[in-house]
């Protein structure tokens, strides 16, 4: 719904632009206000167009968070000795955009700019980088209810030997469990972040 009214205020601030643009300044008295009304129109519009994803992200990572200390304050909690962990590497190359071309609303946009560029004169490959991706999860396998049961970290951008060096100062760390629901966890991994 949000999505339609903020449509109809661009649409409308728009038109109200392009009628006061085309009638002369004798049949509208005051055509400034009705500019700043067609501005403001359009501005709103752009505003409720980008408030959903604001606040639901922010939603979501409130929901974790209280989701995170549920299972700290209910959870089982399990400590686990970090050189019993399994290290599971996956590390890939990938081509981004080397101009930051993420916000398509912008009509001026410097990136897309040379992007274009690029292309028409037959150096798109200048558009693009690689980049070295870094995945790696934990894995931990321990006994819950007298069955082995495996639980998979989030996951993490080091590699195997930048999570030793952790693990080697940290040594071990908590596994905090739902009690009623197993595959609900939390690997507490914040050390790493340190």
């Amino acid at each position: 719904m949000t999505k339609i009214i903020s449509y109809i205020l661009i649409t409308l601030g728009t038109l109200l632009l392009f009628f006061i643009w085309n009638y002369p300044e004798n049949i509208i008295p005051y055509p400034i206000i009705g500019y700043i009304i067609g501005f403001a129109l359009i501005v709103i519009g752009i505003i409720l167009l980008s408030l959903p994803h604001y606040y639901n992200g922010k939603q979501e990572s409130e929901r974790i968070k209280t989701e995170i200390q549920k299972l700290k304050t209910n959870g089982l909690k399990i400590n686990v000795d970090l050189s019993k962990c399994i290290i599971v590497e996956n590390h890939f190359t990938e081509e981004q955009d080397r101009y930051n071309t993420e916000n398509k609303t912008h009509s001026f946009d410097l990136g897309r700019d040379i992007q274009t560029v690029n292309t028409l004169f037959g150096n798109s490959i200048d558009n693009t980088k690689k980049i070295q991706i870094i995945q790696t999860v934990l894995k931990y396998v321990t006994n819950i209810n007298g069955e082995s049961t495996t639980f998979i970290s989030k996951i993490l951008p080091y590699d195997r030997i930048n999570l030793l060096f952790k693990f080697e100062k940290q040594k071990e760390t908590i596994l905090y469990v739902d009690v009623n629901d197993s595959k609900k966890y939390y690997f507490d991994l914040d050390f790493i972040e340190e």
